[in-house]
This record gives C-alpha cells, structure tokens and sequence, in this order.
C-alpha cells in the first residue's frame, strides 16, 4: 500500500523485466530502501522518494508506475 505524506512517498512495487529503466533512475535516486527478486524475474522493491522525483521517474521511464503498486 502507498502512504502519501506531505512531499514523501513511499511503496512497495512489483516491477516486471522490462522495468529496467525505472528500477535504475529509483537507484540513482538512493530511494530504494529494499529490494528482492521473484523466481519469475520481477524486482520486488520498497521506495521512498519525493513525489516530485517519483512523477519525474514515471515520466521518464514511459511507465505509468501506479500499475506496479502492490
């Protein structure tokens, strides 16, 4: 589930392979506090950023990362 404070966000998502690009930008960003892989291959992470990056992130991998909330 996604707790939304004032300007942090932080979540859980379930990203699929061709996710890469998002997975490395939440990277660069140092926001990710946990990560794990499934035996399908999909990156189980915890996030916790900005709003401001995440949108920034979302925009700039072509993903609409809502999807990938668990």
């Amino acid at each position: 589930a996604a707790k939304m404070g004032e300007s942090q966000l932080n979540c859980k998502l379930l990203l699929p392979p061709l996710a890469g690009k998002a997975r490395a930008l939440f990277f660069e960003n140092d926001a990710v506090i946990h990560e794990s892989m499934t035996s399908e291959g999909y990156w189980e992470m915890e996030v916790n950023l900005s709003k401001k990056e995440w949108h920034r992130i979302k925009r700039n991998s072509g993903l609409d990362l809502s999807l990938y909330i668990e």
